[in-house]
C-alpha cells in the first residue's frame, strides 16, 4: 500500500496533536506518582493527629503491686550490680604499693 500526499498532509496536520498526546501520556506517569506522595503525606498526617482507641484487656491479668514493693526490689538490684561494678574496676587495676607515696624534689 503507498502513500498518497493527501494522506501525508492528514498525518503532518495532526502531528502536533499526536506530539501533545504522546507527551502527556509521559507526563501522566510522574504526575499520578506525585498525586500518590501527596496522599501518602496527607493520610500520615491524619494518622498522626488522630488518638487510637486501645483494646480492651481482660480483668485480672495484670498483676498489681504495692506502693514500695516493686520500687525496693529494683533498688536493690541497683545496689548490687553497682557494688559489683566497683569490685570489677578493682579487680581490673593492678596497685603497686611504693607508687604515690615517694616525692623526687631533685627534679
Amino acid at each position: 500500500m503507498s502513500v498518497r500526499p493527501i494522506d501525508l498532509q492528514t498525518l503532518f496536520s495532526h502531528l502536533n496533536q499526536v506530539g501533545r498526546e504522546q507527551a502527556h501520556m509521559r507526563n501522566a506517569a510522574a504526575l499520578q506518582q506525585t498525586q500518590q506522595g501527596m496522599n501518602l503525606v496527607k493520610h500520615a498526617e491524619e494518622n498522626d493527629h488522630q488518638i487510637n482507641e486501645t483494646d480492651k484487656t481482660e480483668e485480672g491479668l495484670e498483676d498489681v503491686k504495692e506502693e514500695g514493693e516493686g520500687n525496693a526490689s529494683f533498688a536493690e538490684s541497683g545496689d548490687r550490680k553497682e557494688t559489683e561494678d566497683k569490685e570489677e574496676r578493682k579487680k581490673d587495676y593492678f596497685r603497686d604499693p611504693d607508687l604515690g607515696h615517694n616525692l623526687d624534689i631533685t627534679g
